[in-house]
């Protein structure tokens, strides 16, 4: 049986998952993430996304990493539904800036899909999503839009997802520095 150490003890920090499908709870709580759901979340686009928010501010006042989870635009694309997926996407940016504009400055913004799921293919492709690292001390660069072509020409570049959480972890001051 293979032991997995939670990444919370091994970079001695505390997090919470907010989400409302049970296989993220679960990844998160294997990562040592206090789980925190509601019924009133969902996996799909009827998801309480003002909830989230509140939760999501609520969290970091005692956490150093909350990971606020959406699965509607996936679960859109998988159903074949661009019009629907749209609407969770919309729904996702109107949640990120709830948080946004509450958020204490001394706090990181990452966002980042974990695949692309093409509504014309309904399954998951190897695509690179977009992504963003948004808070102090970040260089900013000439892209204002988050999309998928707008990203590709973004500072960060195409980045693997292993290198999208060590960036954060090291934003954090976890990461072990490199060379002298």
């Amino acid at each position: 049986m293979v032991q997995l150490k939670p990444i919370t003890q091994l970079l001695n920090i505390k997090g919470s998952c907010i989400a409302g499908e049970s296989t993220v709870l679960g990844v998160g709580k294997l990562a040592g993430f206090s789980p925190i759901t509601d019924n009133k979340m969902t996996g799909n686009i009827d998801t309480n996304i003002d909830l989230k928010a509140r939760l999501a501010l609520e969290e970091i006042v005692d956490n150093d990493i909350v990971y606020v989870h959406v699965k509607a635009p996936d679960v859109k694309g998988h159903d074949n539904e661009p019009f629907e997926k749209v609407k969770s996407i919309e729904l996702f940016d109107r949640m990120v800036g709830l948080i946004h504009d509450q958020l204490p400055e001394n706090v990181y913004i990452l966002i980042a899909a974990d695949h692309s799921t093409p509504c014309e293919v309904g399954e998951h492709t190897g695509e690179p999503v977009p992504i963003l690292i948004y808070g102090p001390g970040i260089r900013i660069d000439r892209n204002n839009k988050y999309n998928e072509l707008d990203c590709a020409y973004g500072g960060l570049g195409r980045i693997k997802g292993f290198e999208f959480v060590t960036t954060l972890h090291d934003l954090m001051g976890k990461v072990k520095k490199q060379g002298n």
